[in-house]
């Protein structure tokens, strides 16, 4: 009797101790997840690109262009990772003064040689009129595979809409990142890694004439609405695209949106058309006649897409000057890989 109290007591000891060890080893094993996908934990590194001359006006897609290949981490090993979380990109002035983003057209994150990995839109990240910084939801970021060379490039264009307006400017670059030997303590799957699939509306061709914007002269056969640098007329428009699902390359799940826009620009609409409904819309805020901030979209849990949907892109521009204009409408949108 006694040895059967002694083997009830020994059973019930390890069976808690084990469901307490087995409980503790999923907490420590998600607790290490979430504390690593940290802000206190990632690294800083500030770039500058200088000595842009601005002394009339640029409209965009023209104005002075600078690029700077880095390496973003001191452990230069090939097989390192460094995953990349945020990137900021702010206007900077004669003393390193604050200048609107406004005059930013665009600015890249992007590798060098992208032979290396699976999709060649691995690593870039866009910064645009109306939006500063890009930052990845919680969970997710963009790898970078060591090299023993320099093999982050960015770049940064000017924008100016101001005949008037006369500066040297300068773009500074702030990239959070965690470091290598983070990485290498947990493994490469620390973060789960984002590519990036463009879509864009499509909308006349346009071109310089006589110092004039005016729709492209065309080649017999040639689409006039098949161009993603396109006129935009004085008045209202809609620009728009049919997307097939297999842009995407798999069934997949949408974790980051970006919009791109131009002058006279209002939204991006993105939509399931076999479902026939909106997936996302976002709009574009001016301040002072001028794209002050864009929209944007970012969660863990994200927007599925799928191989066998069709997709369409829709953009309205409101052209309110008695020009002709220039436009585009991008989605930069960051799937899972």
């Amino acid at each position: 009797m006694k040895q059967l109290l002694l083997y009830k007591t020994l059973f019930w000891f390890c069976f808690f101790h084990s469901l307490v060890f087995s409980q503790s080893n999923i907490s420590s094993e998600k607790s290490l997840f979430e504390t690593n996908d940290n802000p206190k934990l990632y690294k800083t590194k500030v770039i500058w690109l200088e000595n842009f001359h601005i002394d009339r006006d640029f409209p965009a897609m023209s104005g002075p262009t600078k690029k700077k290949v880095i390496h973003l981490d001191d452990n230069n090993a090939p097989n390192a990772f460094t995953w990349i979380k945020s990137v900021t990109v702010d206007v900077m002035g004669p003393n390193k003064q604050s200048q609107p983003l406004a005059l930013l057209c665009h600015a890249w994150v992007t590798l060098k040689d992208r032979s290396s990995y699976s999709d060649n839109q691995s690593g870039l990240i866009t910064i645009s009129e109306g939006m500063g910084d890009s930052l990845f939801p919680k969970g997710y970021g963009m790898y970078i595979k060591g090299s023993t060379e320099p093999n982050i490039e960015l770049l940064a264009q000017a924008l100016n809409d101001d005949p008037h307006f006369k500066m040297d400017l300068s773009y500074r670059f702030t990239i959070k990142y965690l470091s290598n030997p983070t990485v290498d303590k947990h493994g490469p799957q620390l973060l789960k890694p984002l590519t990036q699939v463009s879509a864009a509306a499509l909308g006349p061709k346009l071109q310089f004439k006589d110092g004039q914007l005016c729709e492209a002269e065309l080649a017999p056969g040639e689409n006039p609405n098949m161009s993603n640098h396109f006129l935009v007329p004085p008045g209202k428009h809609r620009y728009r695209q049919t997307l097939a699902g297999s842009m995407f390359q798999s069934a997949n799940t949408i974790h980051f949106i970006k919009l791109h826009l131009h002058q006279f620009g209002e939204s991006i609409s993105f939509y399931d058309r076999t479902e026939n409904k909106l997936l996302w819309a976002g709009k574009a805020y001016y301040k002072e006649g001028h794209i002050d901030r864009v929209d944007s979209y970012s969660s863990e849990a994200g927007i599925p897409v799928f191989l066998d949907h069709q997709y369409e892109i829709v953009s309205t521009y409101n052209n309110t000057s008695k020009k002709n204009a220039e436009g585009m409408a991008v989605l930069r949108m960051y799937i899972e890989k």
